[in-house]
């Protein structure tokens, strides 16, 4: 069963990056909802391309939105191996802010290269991830859980926000 899933692209995400530009973000996860609960009302008012990014994102993913985390791996940056301890009834997504080509997201022994405008859905069920960041740019990542009723790797949808 594959680890990854392409679920939109085309996603405007230019805006966001030259806001994290000019307001950057320490490398790290920031988180920017209560997690398992509702949204936070304005979460990051200083930031509102990021805002519109999460309402656009949330809008094409399946499920409802529990939580949000912004994710930051600079050049020569790792996320070691591991495993998320997520609910059976919790999908996580990734919408690539940014992302170079020689940065790579590594799902059991599936290996993905994630273009910035892309959505995917990862199959993370039990199973030890990890991401190494080997170029130039920084990584960014806005990742989404979302409480969902169906299994999205069994569905082919693909949307594109163009």
């Amino acid at each position: 069963m594959t680890a990854f899933k392409r679920i939109a692209y085309g996603v405007d995400v230019e805006p966001t990056l030259a806001e994290l530009a000019m307001n950057p973000i320490p490398p790290g996860h920031v988180q920017l909802t209560n997690y398992g609960f509702r949204m936070l009302q304005g979460p990051f008012p200083d930031r509102p391309c990021l805002s519109a990014l999460l309402t656009t994102a949330t809008s094409l993913v399946p499920g409802a939105l529990i939580g949000a985390i912004l994710n930051v791996t600079p050049p020569g940056g790792v996320l070691a191996p591991h495993r998320d301890l997520l609910p059976d009834n919790v999908q996580r997504y990734h919408v690539v802010i940014a992302n170079g080509p020689m940065a790579v997201m590594k799902i059991g022994k599936e290996r993905k290269k994630q273009k910035a405008g892309e959505i995917w859905a990862l199959n993370l069920r039990h199973r030890i991830h990890e991401v190494r960041n080997h170029d130039t740019v920084d990584r960014v990542i806005l990742i989404l859980d979302a409480a969902v009723t169906q299994d999205l790797f069994r569905n082919d949808r693909v949307r594109s926000a163009e």
